[in-house]
């Protein structure tokens, strides 16, 4: 079973974990296996609150439109030509 390893240590300096010939991580020991988790909720994390970061920017920019599927009203401002 393969299992993802930690970015942020170098695999070779840890003993304990159990790699291939490659030098690819097949199990890791215990500490290397709970840092790696803490990296991985720390991501989740976050991406989370990037997105809604990102969210909340798109409701303040779009707040003018409507999501019935109806155009927005026209502004009085803009010219048009008829066709």
């Amino acid at each position: 079973m393969s299992i993802q390893g930690s970015k942020t240590i170098n695999r070779a300096t840890c003993p304990d974990c159990v790699t291939n010939s490659r030098g690819a991580v097949i199990k890791q020991c215990g500490p290397c296996e709970e840092r790696s988790i803490r990296e991985r909720i720390s991501w989740w994390q976050s991406g989370k609150a990037a997105l809604r970061e990102t969210e909340k920017k798109n409701r303040e920019r779009f707040a003018h439109v409507r999501n019935d599927g109806c155009r927005p009203p026209r502004r009085e401002d803009v010219k048009t030509t008829k066709r």
